[in-house]
């Protein structure tokens, strides 16, 4: 009885001791980084920034990545007319002449664009003329 409980005793010892060492010089070991590298996703450049589509789902604003050209399209995909809006109103834009929103009215023949911090625009959805709406 007493050799079992001294194997048991020393298994235990050796097994404590083992457990300890090797978690305690993991800590120390260095550790190599994974050489693996993940490229960004990248938006393709034919991607619309904005997407707005009239109520009865036959025409399509897009706005371009530089944020500055509004697109309408027909269903089909058919480009119907493309207009710089900043160049367009000839007014002052406060902040960057970006678009910040597009939003067709609810008879769905305007756009409405909002260029800037605070500058609205609306867009006859029909021929792509820009109005000034107003600043504030």
């Amino acid at each position: 009885m007493k050799k079992i409980f001294s194997i048991i005793l020393i298994l235990v010892v050796v097994t404590s001791f083992a457990f300890f060492f090797l978690h305690k010089n993991s800590d120390d070991m260095p550790v190599e980084k994974a050489k693996t590298t993940f490229s960004e996703p990248t938006k393709p450049t034919n991607m619309p920034t904005f997407v707005a589509t009239n109520s009865n789902g036959q025409t399509l604003a897009t706005v371009d990545s530089s944020k500055r050209v509004v697109s309408l399209q027909d269903k089909s995909g058919k480009i119907l007319w493309s207009v710089n809006v900043a160049d367009k109103i000839n007014q002052n834009i406060y902040g960057n002449s970006e678009i910040r929103e597009i939003k067709f009215d609810e008879s769905g023949d305007n756009l409405n664009v909002i260029v800037g911090k605070h500058t609205y625009v609306t867009i006859n959805s029909k021929d792509g003329k820009c109005l000034f709406k107003g600043s504030d």
